[in-house]
């Protein structure tokens, strides 16, 4: 198999050589993703595009370009600079200059990025274990954060809790004595207590009650 310049194999595609013969593909040629290409020869600037599949024995020529899902059957020859399409793929026009050019400028433009990429991901031994320590350290503050988190809350809970326990009570001890109200002012024909009766408190309330009538 033979590669040439600042060709770009993307994801998920497959370049392999079979018993026909080895696969041979020039410079500045793209490979799109989930492309295949099995004991062929792409010529310089052309391009495969996603999914297609280019057979054993066939030749794409210079700048032309395989559509994408498009099957080139063993044996066919693309002319340099034609669009293929389809499943057997056939010609479907040719390519003016314009768009030849954005081809190899694609596969270019794929290649510096590739580089740029590379550079930034080159790491030492030490580096990497430098950075394999600050994402445990990281991971262990993440976790003392939700336990603190987790018992601030649980502090905060049971602090209300408590404070709501307070108006319960008290909230009983009206209403009994609410109802001692309503019984000592009930004149017999089932009037209920006057509104003063009912603010009236708990210590009033008694009072009223050992009250001669």
């Amino acid at each position: 198999m033979t590669v040439g310049k600042n060709t770009n194999i993307l994801e998920n595609a497959v370049v392999s050589s079979s018993k026909a013969g080895p696969t041979v593909i020039g410079s500045d040629v793209t490979i799109c993703a989930g492309a295949t290409v099995t004991s062929a020869t792409i010529g310089d600037g052309a391009m495969i595009g996603m999914g297609a599949r280019v057979l054993p024995g066939a030749k794409v020529g210079n700048d032309a370009f395989v559509d994408a899902g498009a099957v080139v059957a063993p044996g066919t020859v693309v002319p340099a600079g034609a669009l293929y399409t389809g499943n057997p793929a056939k010609q479907l026009r040719m390519l003016n200059a314009d768009e030849m050019s954005y081809l190899r400028s694609t596969a270019v433009l794929n290649t510096s990025m590739a580089m740029r990429h590379a550079d930034l991901l080159v790491k030492t031994p030490a580096e990497f274990e430098a950075e394999e320590e600050e994402r445990v350290e990281a991971q262990r503050q993440r976790w003392e954060m939700i336990k603190k988190l987790n018992e601030e809350e649980k502090q905060r809970k049971e602090a209300a809790g408590g404070a709501a326990s307070a108006p319960v009570v008290s909230d009983a001890a009206t209403a009994a004595g609410t109802a001692g109200a309503a019984a000592v002012h009930d004149d017999g024909t089932g009037g209920a207590a006057p509104p003063a009766a009912v603010d009236a408190p708990p210590a009033v309330v008694a009072a009223a009650a050992t009250a001669e009538p």
